[in-house]
């Protein structure tokens, strides 16, 4: 068992080495860029868009909606929640899958930036959320204060979750 171990570590090192400058390379640190290229690709000099990931295991809905992988994790009025794995696709340039999920979060965050302009309601500390799955589906998600669901409310469609909000005004 050692012995397998072992060879399973030294197996892992050596996928995460430089081979020219023999130097450990951290896998996630791609992710991060990641990341950041899309909060910069996504947000304005108005609003910031922040991006989470979620996975088997990491709860989406935590008792703080601040922690963890949930979309209302960051303070910011668009978020994005992605999984691990499209993450790693973006993250390692898999040049045959990056061009649709990038066009999954375009359509995703273009149709949140929609609804916002269409909103004519009067929701205090209004915040939009994306949650798209592996397979491209797309749940739009807002939040707010004095929101009876701490995690928001949700819709399959942008048109769905526009007229969400507008009855809460009512």
């Amino acid at each position: 068992m050692y012995n397998e171990a072992f060879q399973l570590k030294r197996q892992w090192r050596l996928d995460n080495t430089d081979k020219v400058a023999s130097r450990f390379n951290n896998p996630v640190s791609k992710q991060f860029t990641a990341l950041d290229f899309l909060e910069a690709l996504h947000s304005d000099d108005k609003h910031q868009t922040s991006f989470n990931f979620y996975g088997k295991g990491l709860d989406e809905h935590p008792h703080n909606i601040y922690t963890g992988a949930s979309m209302w994790r960051f303070s910011t009025k668009f978020n994005v929640l992605i999984s691990n794995d499209a993450l790693s696709i973006i993250a390692n340039g898999d040049s045959k899958w990056v061009s649709s999920i990038m066009e999954d979060i375009n359509t995703a965050v273009g149709n949140m930036k929609k609804i916002e302009k269409a909103y004519e309601g009067n929701a205090v500390y209004l915040r939009f959320g994306d949650r798209i799955d592996d397979n491209g589906s797309i749940t739009y998600h807002a939040n707010f204060k004095d929101c009876e669901d701490k995690y928001g409310i949700s819709a399959d469609k942008p048109n769905g979750l526009l007229e969400k909000l507008m009855s809460y005004n009512k």
